[in-house]
């Protein structure tokens, strides 16, 4: 090695996000790893998994293995330890204009102070910052908090961007010791453009075949356009996914039962990864799989748990209903979005008179948007028994 060349320290880092239901942890980490957004919410069923390499100053290259773990997993389960297991780092978010998820944080640092071993950094952010008008938690509030609790504390804002990069980069500089400049903090990752993948095409296109996966056909430019024959792939059917689901249980060993099959079939939505990734981490939880503890495992509402919930709110007063609901959130660890987005489904089969169902529907819909919005969970659960009011007023058919 010549006297010009340094030498390239290379470091692996284990990170994982905890935290709450729809606090943007995967928008964090995409926002980090691909400078992407986007506004739809999808629930993360047990965890994903990204990998990011990071140019640090002195020649450090920092390889991170990120873990983005589901709001639904229970929080002294096995499954959680797992998904801790050999973590350098982990960074626990809530969003600002929720208390819940701030409240929640401190359950949260209990269970990793349970599930880990070894002694890891820990760091909360503060998602939403572009939201800064509708704050629920004070500023003041969630300083003493991180001071207290001897945490590092971010504001960060997945939609915009605003600090999500060089807050992750300073708290993997900090873990290693390395010390950042303000242009350090201030850099951000390179990215490559659509632009500097056609010469690269057009270079080896003679010995080279080159396969693009992407979501949305119209985001790529008309250049890349012309050298592909694009494929489009959708959703498996249930007769394509059951030969291998079997295949898979059969090879493994797995103990599974008829409705946990259909269960992992209903939650995938044609989805084999999902299948296959919600069967390992049921098999690894509860060493059986059935349709309870697959919806269990992430954290999904149980059928019986639906039909439970429309018949409190069709026949119960409006305290008991609040109770009993509240009650089953709690200690299933379930979201508000997915019970409404059950219900929706499950209303359609009862033959409301056209007018109440039109209400009704329009109602949960504004709900819906309201929680995707930030608003507070307990307050939202309220106005979701209120629209059932009308519906309660008629007789549902025998």
């Amino acid at each position: 090695m010549s006297d010009s060349e340094e030498e390239t320290h290379e470091k692996q880092l284990k990170l994982v996000f905890l935290g709450d239901q729809g606090v943007g942890k995967t928008s964090i980490i995409k926002r980090f790893c691909y400078e992407d957004y986007t506004r739809q919410y999808t629930q993360t069923i047990g965890a994903d998994f990204y990998i990011k390499r990071l140019n640090l100053p002195g020649k450090n290259d920092v390889t991170l293995k990120i873990s983005d773990v589901s709001g639904g997993v229970v929080l002294n389960g096995p499954m959680l330890k797992n998904y801790l297991y050999k973590a350098n780092m982990v960074i626990l978010v809530y969003d600002i204009t929720s208390n819940n998820s701030f409240e929640n944080i401190k359950i949260w640092i209990r269970s990793v102070a349970e599930a880990v071993e070894n002694t890891v950094t820990c760091a909360v952010f503060g998602n939403k910052s572009d939201l800064e008008h509708r704050r629920a938690i004070s500023l003041l509030t969630s300083k003493k908090f991180i001071l207290d609790n001897q945490l590092y504390g971010f504001l960060v804002s997945a939609k915009t961007g605003e600090s999500v990069n060089s807050s992750v980069t300073e708290l993997i500089a900090k873990h290693f010791g390395i010390s950042l400049s303000r242009v350090d903090k201030e850099k951000q990752n390179h990215i490559l453009k659509a632009e500097l993948i056609v010469p690269i095409i057009e270079k080896y296109t003679e010995n080279t075949r080159f396969c693009i996966i992407c979501n949305y056909l119209g985001q790529i430019i008309p250049a890349l356009h012309s050298r592909c024959t694009r494929f489009r792939f959708g959703p498996l059917s249930p007769a394509l996914i059951r030969p291998r689901l079997q295949h898979v249980i059969d090879q493994e060993g797995v103990k599974i039962s008829e409705d946990g099959k259909e269960a992992l079939e209903t939650l995938a939505n044609g989805d084999m990864r999902k299948v296959l990734n919600v069967l390992q981490s049921t098999w690894l939880a509860y060493k059986d799989v059935t349709e309870d503890t697959v919806y269990t495992c992430v954290g999904h509402p149980l059928k019986s748990d639906i039909e439970n919930i429309v018949k409190w709110l069709l026949n119960d007063s409006f305290k008991k209903s609040y109770k009993n609901i509240k009650e089953l959130k709690t200690i299933k660890g379930l979201a508000l979005s997915d019970i409404l987005t059950e219900v929706h489904k499950y209303v359609h089969r009862i033959e409301f008179p056209f007018q109440v169902l039109t209400k009704l529907l329009v109602d949960l819909a504004a709900i819906e948007s309201n929680l995707a919005a930030g608003s507070n969970e307990n307050i939202q659960l309220t106005a979701f028994i209120a629209a059932f009011q009308p519906a309660r007023e008629i007789s549902p058919p025998e």
